[in-house]
């Protein structure tokens, strides 16, 4: 949607995220995280505010210098440029301008709310010029380029409580379906390029199952072919249309299409619906180029001269502070920087891509003992040595990536910081099954974590009965040593609460609202469901469980 998803960093649960599987509906967690009736919204909050200003302004001022040449240009017959990729979405508009009270009340949602657009056109700047242009390539409707808004709102970290990542939300076996690698490096559903890639392929195959319905198409994206296929032979058999507006759908669908179709409207004429769109530039922001083996981000960043923030913006299919070692060896750059890159990479010696700490094995470390004390994932420590099991020897050195500096981590915006934060979390995260005879103590001790923590963590009490077959959450110690501090200098004087105590009224919506921080992540953090009830007096955690 254009812009309150903009779901967790996406993310982890923020925005108005789907899970594609060819036949199960979503499931009522799922349709709770969208929060969406067949009327409209609210969406879930943002997640994070619009980041670097810096990227902005150069991203408006480009747009005005399109516009003004293309005044220039207007008195020639033979120009073919648009004055922005508005006007070359409006010129490729092909899916049908429906009429409906579900397509109204999303319309009348949109705009009202300008400064929502506002954050969602901003996070487009960086992508949409080039989705636009992948879709006219492919011959398909101009409108699916906007596909992200409902989805993700262009948030490239967002992640939904299902794992659907990145902004056209793939979920871990969709995507390799389509293609989408995903290792403790790399996540191509994040990969602005690939995942478009594998968006368009996916619709296209929907569009062919649908008999070339792109409503039906767009409907089966959102809940998956399998269910609007049933919903089609359902009605045939009761001798009932089968277009969009004639189907039982989930909620979430029913409202999911009226989306697009919504801010399809609101793009052709935002004037009519006063609303006014800041131009964006015609011109895809960003070049793509081949770097030839790994490289650190931050390195990359000081050769574009471009902070480590739009680097990882225009490069978040990279989980680390650097390339994947296995590939892929391809960055974005700012299109107007490309020629200075590679210049300067051309140049750079071999041993100053990628920053290296090297451990030697002592008599009784571990894999999760040296990740932890270096501040890295496990998963991370294995990639970068070439190992597949757990076997260290004595004497053994293994190869440490190295985080990028506090000064660095410093400047990353929230959704970056907080993609980079979720990234380790995952492989920090561990599920432990309760054995006959373990106790809260034994548990705690085993896993070198204190009792309280591993209570909180999975809402139990000094009193609590385990049983046989249990399963526990256990988070390992320790972050990013750079992010943790990058926390500490950009932290606000006043310290946000870290509990909540529920109050008669209270939803988990509205309590992540108040206090600016995802829904799913808020469930997650308390080990609730997020259709769960809540009583008054009941306390919330208002932070990660490592954080805490």
């Amino acid at each position: 949607m254009l812009g309150v998803c903009l779901t967790a960093v996406l993310l982890a649960g923020c925005v108005a995220q789907t899970v594609r599987e060819a036949n199960p509906a979503p499931s009522a967690e799922q349709a709770a995280v969208h929060a969406v009736l067949v009327e409209p919204g609210p969406p879930p909050p943002d997640m994070v505010a619009p980041g670097d200003e810096a990227i902005l302004e150069r991203l408006r001022r480009r747009a005005a210098e399109r516009q003004a040449r293309s005044a220039r240009a207007r008195a020639d017959p033979d120009h073919g440029r648009f004055d922005d990729v508005w006007a070359r979405i409006r010129a490729g508009m092909r899916l049908a301008q429906v009429d409906h009270p579900s397509v109204s009340a999303e319309l009348t949602w949109y705009a009202r709310r300008p400064d929502y657009i506002q954050r969602t056109t901003d996070r487009a700047r960086l992508y949409l010029a080039y989705i636009v242009r992948e879709a006219q390539r492919r011959d398909l409707p101009l409108e699916l380029a906007l596909l992200p808004i409902v989805e993700s709102a262009f948030q490239p970290y967002a992640r939904s409580p299902a794992g659907a990542m990145g902004i056209w939300q793939f979920i871990r076996s969709t995507g390799r379906h389509y293609g989408l690698r995903q290792s403790a490096w790399y996540d191509a559903r994040r990969d602005i390029l690939e995942s478009t890639r594998a968006a368009f392929d996916y619709l296209e195959k929907l569009n062919r199952d649908m008999n070339g319905d792109w409503l039906l198409a767009v409907a089966a994206y959102n809940a998956g072919e399998g269910n609007v296929l049933r919903a089609m032979r359902r009605n045939r058999a009761r001798g009932k249309p089968t277009d969009f507006f004639s189907l039982q759908l989930p909620a979430e669908t029913r409202a999911y299409v009226p989306r697009l179709l919504a801010i399809s409207q609101l793009v052709a004429a935002p004037q009519a619906h006063g609303i006014s769109l800041d131009p964006i530039d015609d011109e895809p922001y960003f070049a793509r180029v081949d770097v030839g083996t790994q490289i650190g981000l931050s390195k990359a960043a000081e050769l574009a001269g471009i902070t480590l923030n739009e680097m990882m913006l225009l490069n978040p299919g990279f989980m680390r502070h650097a390339t994947d070692p296995a590939g892929p060896h391809q960055l974005l750059v700012p299109a107007d920087a490309l020629a200075g890159f590679r210049s300067a990479h051309a140049a750079l010696a071999p041993e100053e891509r990628v920053g290296w700490t090297v451990h030697e094995v002592v008599r009784g470390d571990t894999l999760g003992g040296i990740a932890r004390s270096y501040g890295v994932g496990v998963e991370g420590l294995r990639a970068a040595n070439g190992i597949e099991g757990s076997h260290l020897a004595i004497g053994q050195s293994l190869k440490v990536p190295a985080a990028p500096d506090t000064q660095a981590m410093s400047e990353l915006s929230p959704e970056v910081r907080a993609g980079i934060e979720r990234a380790v979390r995952n492989e920090q995260r561990r599920v432990y099954r309760v054995r006959t005879g373990d106790s809260l103590w034994a548990i705690a001790r085993r896993h070198q974590v204190g009792m309280d923590r591993l209570m909180s963590w999975n809402g139990l009490s000094k009193r609590s009965v385990l049983r046989p077959g249990q399963k526990l959450v256990i988070w390992s110690a320790g972050a990013i040593p750079a992010l943790a501090a990058a926390k500490a200098r950009t932290a606000e004087p006043e310290q946000r609460p870290t509990v909540h105590v529920v109050r008669n009224g209270d939803s988990l919506w509205h309590i992540a609202r108040q206090y600016d921080i995802a829904t799913a992540d808020l469930a997650l953090w308390n080990g609730i469901g997020i259709e769960d009830t809540l009583h008054p007096g009941q306390q919330l955690r208002l932070t990660p469980p490592q954080l805490a």
